[in-house]
Protein backbone atom coordinates (compact mmCIF):
# COMPACT_ATOMS: atom_id res chain seq x y z
CA UNK A 1 0.00 0.00 0.00
CA UNK A 2 1.38 3.66 -1.37
CA UNK A 3 1.07 6.08 1.72
CA UNK A 4 -0.24 9.12 0.29
CA UNK A 5 1.42 12.44 0.93
CA UNK A 6 -0.01 15.36 2.87
CA UNK A 7 0.38 17.62 -0.35
CA UNK A 8 -1.51 14.50 -2.28
CA UNK A 9 -4.41 14.58 0.55
CA UNK A 10 -4.94 18.32 0.27
CA UNK A 11 -5.24 18.32 -3.04
CA UNK A 12 -7.99 15.25 -3.13
CA UNK A 13 -9.68 17.30 -0.11
CA UNK A 14 -9.68 19.79 -2.40
CA UNK A 15 -11.58 18.20 -5.34
CA UNK A 16 -13.72 17.28 -3.26
CA UNK A 17 -15.23 20.37 -1.38
CA UNK A 18 -15.47 21.58 -5.52
CA UNK A 19 -17.45 18.47 -6.24
CA UNK A 20 -19.66 19.10 -3.07
CA UNK A 21 -20.09 22.65 -3.59
CA UNK A 22 -21.35 21.57 -7.37
CA UNK A 23 -23.45 19.07 -6.08
CA UNK A 24 -24.80 21.69 -3.52
CA UNK A 25 -25.78 24.19 -5.82
CA UNK A 26 -27.56 21.54 -8.09
CA UNK A 27 -29.70 21.00 -4.84
CA UNK A 28 -30.52 24.67 -4.40
CA UNK A 29 -32.34 24.14 -7.57
CA UNK A 30 -35.04 21.89 -6.28
CA UNK A 31 -38.00 21.86 -7.05
CA UNK A 32 -36.79 20.77 -10.45
CA UNK A 33 -38.52 21.09 -13.59
CA UNK A 34 -38.55 19.38 -16.61
CA UNK A 35 -35.63 15.96 -15.36
CA UNK A 36 -34.41 14.97 -18.61
CA UNK A 37 -31.43 12.77 -18.12
CA UNK A 38 -28.93 12.61 -20.91
CA UNK A 39 -26.83 9.45 -21.39
CA UNK A 40 -24.27 9.08 -24.30
CA UNK A 41 -22.54 5.87 -25.50
CA UNK A 42 -21.41 3.56 -27.74
CA UNK A 43 -22.25 6.61 -30.47
CA UNK A 44 -25.71 6.55 -29.40
CA UNK A 45 -27.82 9.35 -27.34
CA UNK A 46 -30.70 8.45 -25.14
CA UNK A 47 -32.84 11.36 -23.08
CA UNK A 48 -34.62 10.15 -20.27
CA UNK A 49 -37.53 11.87 -18.63
CA UNK A 50 -40.27 11.53 -16.31
CA UNK A 51 -43.01 10.30 -19.06
CA UNK A 52 -40.36 6.96 -19.09
CA UNK A 53 -39.66 6.39 -15.71
CA UNK A 54 -42.39 4.95 -13.35
CA UNK A 55 -40.09 6.63 -10.50
CA UNK A 56 -40.57 10.60 -9.47
CA UNK A 57 -37.65 12.38 -10.92
CA UNK A 58 -37.57 15.31 -8.17
CA UNK A 59 -37.35 12.92 -5.85
CA UNK A 60 -34.92 10.67 -7.31
CA UNK A 61 -32.39 13.29 -7.94
CA UNK A 62 -33.07 15.00 -4.50
CA UNK A 63 -32.16 11.91 -2.88
CA UNK A 64 -29.12 11.24 -5.07
CA UNK A 65 -27.51 14.47 -4.89
CA UNK A 66 -28.42 14.61 -0.81
CA UNK A 67 -26.48 11.20 -0.48
CA UNK A 68 -23.97 12.36 -2.85
CA UNK A 69 -23.06 15.67 -0.35
CA UNK A 70 -23.25 12.82 2.74
CA UNK A 71 -20.66 10.73 0.68
CA UNK A 72 -18.36 13.71 -0.06
CA UNK A 73 -18.37 14.98 3.64
CA UNK A 74 -17.38 11.69 5.12
CA UNK A 75 -14.30 11.27 2.58
CA UNK A 76 -13.49 14.63 3.36
CA UNK A 77 -13.72 13.86 6.98
CA UNK A 78 -11.45 10.42 6.63
CA UNK A 79 -8.60 12.44 4.69
CA UNK A 80 -8.46 14.90 7.18
CA UNK A 81 -8.39 11.95 9.37
CA UNK A 82 -5.12 10.78 7.53
CA UNK A 83 -3.77 14.02 7.90
CA UNK A 84 -3.69 14.27 11.11
CA UNK A 85 -2.64 11.10 11.81
CA UNK A 86 0.78 12.15 9.32
CA UNK A 87 1.30 14.81 11.98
Amino acid sequence: MIKKTDANIISEIANLQAKKIQVTTLLMLKPYKDVNIFCYGSDKFLALNQELLPFNLNIEINLLLSESITCYEQMIKDLENQLTLNL
